[in-house]
């Protein structure tokens, strides 16, 4: 028989048994201070004789354990059915749930959106275009697509609405199987002791007697363990709750952000997933909008970021705030999104969010169709990000290789003489989790996960950061890489001398110095301390 859940059944299931709580503390309380009153009495000498003695004895030795153990069976009872309407909260709500009728109608409605997918496929075919272009019929075509793309829509609605009944039924089954059970047979050998006591004989001398009284519920009551299951209310139940989960503690334990802070950086995660779901947008343009987006309170100044990343002055214009409020963040939480990000920037924290972000977006290069030009910041931005990649090239034998990726990164931090140890994990982190992120076997709705993932993997030692560095920049292959960041660092380009002179016609020929040498020589030894072990953990 399937699991079938009762909101009302369950409500009166909980109120039954607050109440028999409420008498069974009232009964053990009363038994207890009866118990120590007349124990006092005894010690005192208050009562004497050998009855008394005996029923000292009788007391100490069995019916006062019994009456601890019975309250503190009580008291787990109390405990786990606070967890149970923790549990029975996810699912009240519903009503009355049948699991296998759940189960049925999810599979009919995958069905369902698998014939509309292959309907969709078919009308979207090159042939049937044509044949809709030949015939005159391209808006009856259209209208077709858009009524399926609806139902499409709705089916896949549906099964997530199923999908979180399931996953929330399952949780409240599998939590709730778990309670009382070490309890209850806690009261069924007291009731059964309670049966037993009458039955021992005390003499004159103040003994007693257990002789063909079945006093084994004593031992079994003393050897019984009670294991209290307590559950936190803010439990993570359903996939998409836990996948929430990942993502918001990352955020707090990677990069320093308080849980308000890292609960909006998700809320615009998934508004631009649920964007990216409507237009088809591929994972690269997804960690484009996202990170262009947090990379913008700090670098949204600079033409050069808004050029290269297509950060968004956050200062000067009120841009910023229109492109999150059309994700769904709030003024208030536009205001957080802003100055927790900035003020993240300007802390000590082993690694930083804004820094990491621009080079992300930067890496995507999608910041060259993202402008407008018909405005002269959207000019300034394309000017800059083409000196940027002329400047930014050197070569390796007889092969051109653009360097701008690492000016972004890594290169431009040495170059500047600008770094720290959290601007170094960023640079690595940036480049590394990227790859990972573009990979063609992750979908592009778990991108943030996949990112998440890697950092809890650099945070535990897991994954080496300068290992995967390496062989990131070797193409798989980490002897190879490792000669490529050296050849990066020791080869100059006209974009990475105009960090380091400016305007000065050195920028052509270089003014090497003991500086210099020393900025390269602080990366190679960030590199070689984080060989073994993942700097800042």
């Amino acid at each position: 028989m399937g699991v079938k859940y009762s909101a009302s059944e369950s409500s009166q299931l909980m109120e039954a048994m607050a109440n028999n709580i409420q008498v069974a503390n009232e009964v053990t309380d009363r038994l207890s201070q009866g118990c120590d009153h007349l124990i006092a009495a005894l010690d005192s000498g208050e009562l004497m004789g050998a009855a008394y003695t005996a029923g000292k004895g009788l007391f100490s030795e069995i019916i006062i354990p019994a009456i601890k153990k019975l309250q503190a069976a009580v008291d787990d009872i109390q405990t786990e059915l606070n967890s149970y309407r923790i549990a029975d909260a996810q699912v009240s709500e519903y009503g009355n749930l049948d699991l296998d009728q759940l189960k049925k109608t999810k599979e009919l409605r995958e069905k369902q959106l698998a014939s509309i997918k292959k309907a969709i496929e078919a009308k979207e075919s090159f042939l049937e275009r044509v044949k809709s272009i030949a015939t005159f019929n391209i808006v009856s075509h259209m209208e077709s697509l858009v009524i399926l793309s609806s139902a499409e829509s709705q089916i896949e609605s549906q099964i997530k609405e199923l999908e979180e009944k399931i996953e929330k039924l399952e949780f409240f089954v599998a939590q709730v199987s778990q309670y009382f059970s070490d309890s209850l047979e806690v009261l069924r050998l007291a009731i059964q002791g309670a049966t037993q006591l009458s039955e021992i004989i005390v003499d004159s001398d103040g003994n007693y007697y257990a002789d063909g009284v079945d006093m084994n519920w004593v031992k079994k009551m003393k050897e019984q363990k009670i294991e209290t299951h307590q559950l936190d209310k803010n439990i993570p139940v359903t996939k998409a709750e836990k996948e929430k989960k990942v993502i918001v503690d990352d955020l707090q334990s990677s990069y320093n952000m308080d849980e308000s802070t890292a609960n909006v950086l998700y809320k615009l995660q998934q508004g631009i997933l649920k964007r990216a779901k409507q237009e088809g947008w591929t994972n690269e343009k997804v960690l484009y909008e996202y990170n262009r987006l947090v990379a913008s309170p700090v670098y949204g100044v600079r033409a050069t970021w808004r050029g290269l990343a297509g950060v968004v002055d956050a200062k000067n214009t009120s841009d910023l705030d229109i492109i999150l409020a059309d994700y769904g963040i709030s003024e208030e939480e536009r205001i957080l999104f802003k100055e927790k990000i900035r003020k993240q920037y300007e802390s000590n924290h082993s690694k930083d969010l804004a820094h990491e972000a621009v080079q992300i977006a930067s890496f995507t290069e999608l910041s060259w169709g993202d402008r407008d030009l018909s405005k002269l910041d959207g000019r300034k931005g394309l000017i800059a990000h083409i000196i940027s990649t002329i400047g930014n090239s050197t070569r390796i034998g007889d092969l051109p290789v653009n360097t701008e990726k690492y000016e972004s990164s890594f290169k431009g931090d040495i170059d500047s003489g600008r770094y720290d140890d959290a601007d170094f994990n960023s640079d690595l982190d940036a480049i590394t989790s990227y790859e990972r992120m573009i990979s063609k076997d992750v979908e592009t709705k778990d991108v943030f996960k996949v990112q998440a993932d890697y950092n809890h993997s650099i945070q535990t030692n897991q994954t080496n950061r300068v290992e995967e560095f390496y062989t990131v920049m070797g193409n798989g292959d980490k002897a190879n890489g490792k000669r490529m960041v050296e050849t990066l660092i020791e080869n100059n380009t006209i974009g990475g001398n105009f960090i380091k002179y400016g305007f000065d016609l050195n920028i052509f020929i270089g003014k090497p110095n003991d500086k210099e040498e020393g900025w390269k020589q602080d990366f190679y030894n960030y590199l070689d301390r984080g060989d073994e072990k993942n700097v800042g953990t």
